[in-house]
């Protein structure tokens, strides 16, 4: 078993692998933020966030920008100690919801964390913009272990506000509910356990923030209907490409997955009820996060992507891991 100082080391060893993203400045969209900056004037962002429906995003703008004239620090400087601390934070927070559902063996659990930090689509995140994407899902998972886990109402009511805070990003919605399901399912029938109540209010949630944000917080101007799903042109073959796409990252980890077990492996190769059932399960998971996007025609291809575009598979990288993780520990 690793001690905690080895831990330490690969954490450490693994955020290094993120440093070229400060010799990069902000590109795409975040050139915007970073001219508002540089100009001491962030109203035309403000226009931006509130244009696109994403009012909660443009908050974590101004404290950015606050911390910006206040310590007099380098805009790029900011949004990139953002990102990292952004991609401990959401990598941290996989391994949480994993050892606390999953209760695999002790000795891969700081595995889950690992893959996390290594996802690969983070390259993506020399844009701010981006970045926000991740804040986002981090804080769905946040709200989440809050609500179900905590003993007092005050951490559950906190819990509930960073749910609605991360349907900022609008693949929440179905995000949180693929969370819930999971979870609910591999309790009962793994565990034998019940949770079925906050399966019921984590949906009842969702529904109520899809709701608040048609009726109240509705996208205008020039993203007026953006992202609005038109089924009138629904591909179908476009349809199963984009399935095939989101999946191409399972045989990222896939490969390396199998030669690890190979490697480590004490059990001969067979598959019981249960194991084959956990696996189901994940696949399930995967497919509801990437729900949002199949119905709007969208998709990355671990063999070829752009930095831009890679935003599609951030949250395709949770279920990745439960995936190969679980592979890893039923083998060992």
């Amino acid at each position: 078993m690793l001690n905690i100082k080895k831990k330490t080391f690969f954490v450490f060893f693994f955020l290094l692998l993120h440093l070229p993203i400060f010799f990069i400045n902000n590109i795409w969209d975040g050139t915007v933020i970073s001219y508002g900056f540089n100009a001491n004037d962030i109203s035309g962002v403000k226009n931006w966030y509130t244009e696109s429906s994403s009012n909660f995003q443009f908050i974590i703008i101004k404290i950015l920008y606050f911390l910006h004239i206040i310590f007099n620090i380098s805009a790029e400087i900011v949004f990139d100690l953002f990102t990292i601390t952004t991609i401990l934070l959401f990598s941290i927070e996989i391994k949480k919801f994993a050892v606390r559902v999953f209760k695999l063996n002790k000795e891969n659990n700081s595995y889950f964390l690992y893959f996390a930090l290594i996802f690969p689509v983070w390259h993506s995140l020399t844009e701010i913009n981006l970045t926000l994407y991740l804040f986002c899902f981090y804080l769905a998972f946040l709200g989440y272990r809050f609500f179900v886990t905590a003993n007092h109402d005050l951490y559950k009511l906190a819990g509930i506000l960073l749910i609605y805070f991360s349907f900022s990003i609008k693949s929440n919605f179905t995000f949180v509910i693929a969370i819930v399901t999971l979870e609910t399912f591999y309790n009962y029938f793994v565990f034998k356990k019940k949770t079925f109540q906050n399966f019921v209010l984590i949906y009842l949630i969702s529904i109520s923030g899809y709701l608040i944000n048609l009726y109240f917080y509705p996208p205008f101007g020039v993203y007026e209907n953006y992202n609005r799903v038109d089924l009138t042109n629904f591909d179908i073959k476009k349809l199963f490409l984009d399935i095939k796409n989101f999946y191409s990252f399972f045989i990222f980890y896939l490969i390396p997955g199998l030669a690890l077990l190979i490697i480590f492996k004490k059990k001969k190769f067979f598959l019981n009820k249960i194991f084959v059932f956990k696996i189901i399960l994940i696949l399930l998971f995967s497919f509801v996060t990437i729900v949002p996007y199949l119905l709007t025609q969208k998709s990355i291809n671990i063999l070829f992507f752009t930095g831009f575009q890679s935003r599609h598979a951030y949250l395709i990288s949770a279920s990745t891991i439960f995936f190969i993780i679980h592979l890893f520990d039923y083998f060992r």
